[in-house]
């Protein structure tokens, strides 16, 4: 029964499909790209039962490049994150870079900080130097998670925050702050810190809350 729903399920799906596929060129601007990226996306959807051939598949990703701009923050993440198997990353290099600078202006968790893990996996040493920078204009602001997706490696250039971060009395009742600077000191700190960072965990260690992950970090 459940395989017979789905085969009216996938029937509709592609009436309405050719339905808005053949609406585009009467379409513009915003309107225009959102069609051709729910025609993609619908094709991606029917994908699992019947594969599409690899022209269609190439076509259709190609009509979403060109239109790219139009389209808004979420779905230009979600076609990055399914078109990194099949389309080369060089292609997506400039979607994916803007993507991850916006997020970091963006409350933490900002669409899963897809772009970013993309841009670390494909060129770690622009993507390293894209969060350092941002770790340092925003004084360790930005997402954890992010952070966590840079190399680990010395940076002596923030020893000067991350002090001033470890002896603000304020951190120790900010725990999502320091989280984030727990991070910066896992991946960036230098050992240059390392009585400062002594220090702040012996005073961690007489306050309340869930302070694990920092001390951990």
């Amino acid at each position: 029964e459940s395989k017979g729903r789905s085969k009216v399920h996938d029937k509709y799906l592609a009436q309405a499909n050719a339905l808005l596929s053949a609406s585009i060129e009467r379409r513009s601007g915003p309107q225009r790209a959102t069609a051709i990226y729910q025609v993609w996306d619908d094709a991606n959807q029917l994908n699992t039962a019947e594969p599409l051939a690899p022209e269609v598949r190439s076509r259709l990703q190609s009509n979403v490049l060109a239109v790219a701009n139009d389209l808004n923050h979420t779905q230009q993440v979600q076609f990055v994150v399914l078109a990194w198997q099949t389309i080369p990353h060089e292609q997506l290099l400039p979607m994916i870079r803007k993507l991850a600078k916006d997020s970091i202006n963006h409350p933490a968790g900002y669409d899963n900080n897809e772009a970013f893990r993309l841009w670390c996996e494909g060129w770690p040493e622009e993507c390293n130097a894209a969060i350092l920078q941002g770790v340092l204009e925003s004084n360790a602001k930005i997402d954890k998670n992010v952070i966590l997706l840079m190399s680990e490696a010395e940076h002596p250039e923030l020893d000067k925050m991350l002090e001033t971060k470890l002896r603000d009395p304020a951190m120790l009742q900010d725990f999502f702050q320091s989280q984030r600077t727990g991070a910066v000191v896992l991946r960036a700190g230098s050992h240059n810190i390392a009585s400062t960072v002594d220090s702040f965990l012996d005073q961690f260690a007489r306050t309340g809350g869930c302070a694990g992950e920092t001390r951990g970090d």
